[in-house]
């Protein structure tokens, strides 16, 4: 037999015998902890308390017993660990608590919680849920960054309306942008035509509308902003393919040539 299948023979067998041990190792480990699960139901009750404050912070600074940071394996002493300080009838009393509910325990309330010995395993609100913040969604509906492919365009997020002349030589465009909020969704047109992409917008008729409409994470605001983008000897170029006054106000087309809008009374005049 040739020395690398020996070789080879050793190795796969040695692997075999990790993997068994790893399996007992892991049995043992899940037999253990449904034990602990099993002891620590068998001795829980329910009781209530006034949460005073919640930390994650190391044993040592806790707080609790000394019999109990003895108890506890070393190699978790320096590990943080959710601790609750609570008011149990006249006594303030310090609990660890279980991970996946420490986030969810209020302070300064009175909860009705399931505790085993010194750790709490459960937690329900008495005057009130206990339930995690929702965190808000936002209303921003704005850019925070808009450019255009050899073009120059200042952007302004407050601005909504630009239009940019390219070189004649110029077939297609690409637009990128930033959004304010991350979660915010973003839908184009093109000439009134939805497209899933704003690479290599071709420029070939001349020039181009696009629009861009940012919705708000909550639904609550909407924003366009739209680029007229023509070449510089497109026969559209001569052409206006939107007007819009100070203060980022589209006006109405009654014509190709007329547009009509309003402005608040107090208006003496506007930048077009």
């Amino acid at each position: 037999m040739a020395t690398w299948q020996i070789v080879l023979i050793v190795i796969t067998v040695l692997l075999l015998a990790a993997t068994i041990a790893l399996y007992i190792v892991g049995k043992k480990s899940q037999k253990k902890k449904e034990e602990q699960d099993a002891q620590i139901a068998a001795a829980a009750q329910t009781i209530s308390m006034l949460i005073i404050d919640k930390k994650k912070m190391k044993l040592k600074d806790s707080g609790l017993p000394a019999a109990v940071i003895a108890q506890t394996p070393k190699m978790l002493r320096g590990s943080k660990m959710p601790i609750v300080k609570a008011k149990v009838g006249p006594k303030i009393m310090t609990f660890i608590c279980e991970g996946e509910i420490f986030d969810r325990i209020p302070t300064k309330k009175e909860v009705k919680a399931v505790v085993s010995g010194l750790y709490i395993t459960s937690v329900k609100g008495l005057r009130g849920s206990a339930e995690p913040v929702v965190k808000k969604k936002s209303r921003v509906s704005t850019l925070s960054s808009l450019t255009v492919s050899n073009g120059d365009l200042k952007f302004h997020p407050a601005t909504t309306a630009y239009s940019i002349v390219v070189d004649k030589d110029v077939k297609s465009v690409s637009i990128d942008y930033e959004k304010t909020n991350a979660n915010a969704k973003v839908i184009y047109t093109v000439d009134g035509l939805a497209i899933n992409s704003l690479k290599n917008i071709p420029l070939k008729d001349g020039g181009k509308e696009v629009i861009i409409t940012v919705t708000s994470e909550d639904g609550s605001s909407t924003t366009s902003y739209r680029i007229a983008i023509n070449r510089a000897d497109a026969e559209l170029a001569t052409n206006v393919l939107g007007v819009t006054i100070s203060g980022g106000k589209v006006l109405s087309a009654v014509s190709p040539t007329s547009y009509s809008g309003k402005v608040a009374t107090d208006v003496d005049k506007v930048d077009i």
